[in-house]
């Protein structure tokens, strides 16, 4: 009993008649060749990079920015990272429009390949932006910190007291 579908017979079919019209058994290996590397492309492309695989890795970006705009907060107040917040706020509305566009999508009649192109580059974009995002939160933070131990250095020379020249150049680099 055959296990294989209509559609994989015919095409399977029209491949083999058209490699047997290739007179030279060189070109019909290399032909076979660039072929299986063509669908072995598509295959990964599709596989790999498809946009709902994005839309996890850039939902798992999101909830890393929000987790350090959440522990940035607690230790200092919240107008710092307010637009951050509204930045990340505005990228999980768009997360969740493209998901939403990928759901609502006929299973019998997927999307062209215009349309996949274009949403692959949109979610992209997102992508770029959460991390574009994730990398100003930590500068932030890190400038904080560094302001934090230059202040406690300062601090600390004022108790040991004038006369310390060399203790103060430490402090200001």
């Amino acid at each position: 009993m055959d296990t294989q579908s209509p559609t994989v017979q015919i095409w399977s079919t029209l491949a083999l008649a058209a490699l047997s019209l290739i007179p030279h058994h060189a070109l019909r290996v290399t032909a076979v060749v660039i072929c299986s590397l063509i669908c072995l492309a598509h295959t990964s492309i599709v596989a790999i990079r498809r946009p709902a695989r994005i839309l996890a890795g850039s939902a798992a970006v999101l909830d890393g920015v929000e987790q350090a705009i959440a522990e940035a907060m607690c230790g200092s107040h919240r107008l710092v990272f307010l637009e951050e917040s509204l930045e990340l706020l505005r990228l999980r509305r768009a997360l969740s429009l493209y998901r939403s566009s990928l759901l609502t999508t006929h299973p019998t009649r997927p999307l062209s390949w215009m349309a996949y192109i274009a949403l692959w580059s949109q979610i992209s974009r997102l992508m770029a932006a959460a991390q574009r995002i994730s990398l100003g939160v930590q500068l932030r933070i890190e400038t904080s910190r560094a302001d934090a131990y230059a202040e406690r250095i300062n601090s600390s020379l004022t108790l040991l007291g004038p006369g310390q020249p060399e203790r103060a150049a430490i402090a200001t680099v």
